[in-house]
């Protein structure tokens, strides 16, 4: 049933009515919201584990080709800065993306707890 289908269609007049249908459509849309969230921080998780890896992997490489001769130490040194940039990428992808995505969806969950319980009293 949708907001608009009521006799009165204002958010005001439905908010607290007995069936709740306004809180019920804006909890879920806040779930929608919340999955949405999920995916782009999964995501992120799953990209700041691909760049660590990655760089880590470089940085090994770089390591255990030091018996090369000298004239390929430039191939060294920019293996080495490009793994160390991706475990930056990693790092920083992890520290400004995953983990405010993920204590936003803990603050959103600490939402939805409190209205639903603030609904099941009324």
């Amino acid at each position: 049933m949708l907001l608009e289908s009521t006799a009165d269609a204002t958010i005001e007049n439905n908010f607290w009515s007995q069936d709740k249908l306004a809180l019920n459509i804006l909890l879920g849309k806040l779930e929608a919201s919340n999955q949405s969230t999920i995916a782009i921080q999964n995501y992120f998780a799953k990209r700041a584990q691909i760049e660590e890896a990655y760089g880590n992997q470089l940085l090994e490489l770089a390591e255990s080709s030091h018996q090369i001769e000298e004239c390929f130490s430039t191939i060294l040194t920019s293996s080495e800065m490009s793994a160390r940039a991706h475990v930056d990428l990693g790092q920083y992808i992890r520290n400004m993306l995953e983990l405010p995505l993920k204590n936003y969806l803990a603050d959103q969950e600490n939402i939805k707890m409190f209205v639903t319980y603030e609904k099941n009293k009324m």
